[in-house]
Order: structure tokens, then C-alpha cells, then sequence
């Protein structure tokens, strides 16, 4: 919040760069995806070829067909565990590519 003499909180500044560069999309992914590999672990992360954020829908190319069968019968339970890891609803739905 701005305080007497047009003072800014770091975070506030923070805000305001990321809202003025439009980086917010894109920290956001980088939560997400920080996120799902620690939840995921090592082995499945490694397993994970590519991860892509858009519109609150996360994206998962992997690279076994097994790992997503696997991976698709815990959708909700992985979609819980991120957006409780962020402590906010980043993500809505999971599709396996």
C-alpha cells in the first residue's frame, strides 16, 4: 500500500511489476509446476516430458502409457494436493497428453 510520500511495500512493487511486465501467468506455471514435482516425486518427475499451465488447466506429456493410466486415476487427488501445496486454486482440471 502506498504510505506518506508515495511509499511502496516491497511487495507491492512486486505486484505492480508483475501485473505491468505481465509476468503473472507465467510465475504462476513456475509455482505449478515446482509444485506438481515435488508432489510427484523424483522418479515420476523425470517420467513427466513436458508441463504447461494455461487457463488453470495443467498439461502433462509423459513418457509411459502406464504412468498415465496411473497418473490419470489420481487427477482429483493431484489437482488437491497442488492447490493445497500453493495455498490457493491454481489449477482446475489436469490433461494427460
Amino acid at each position: 500500500m502506498k504510505g506518506k510520500d508515495n511509499e511502496y511495500t516491497l511487495g507491492d512493487l512486486i505486484k505492480l511489476v508483475y501485473n505491468e511486465c505481465d509476468l503473472t501467468d507465467k510465475v504462476n506455471e513456475m509455482d505449478v509446476i515446482k509444485a506438481y514435482n515435488t508432489i510427484a516425486g523424483d522418479l515420476i518427475s523425470k517420467l513427466t516430458k513436458e508441463i504447461k499451465l494455461r487457463d488453470k488447466t495443467l498439461y502433462l506429456k509423459v513418457s509411459s502409457a502406464a504412468l498415465k493410466n496411473e497418473l490419470s486415476y489420481k487427477k482429483s487427488d493431484l489437482i488437491h494436493r497442488i492447490n493445497s501445496e500453493l495455498n490457493r486454486n491454481a489449477i482446475n482440471n489436469i490433461l494427460f497428453l
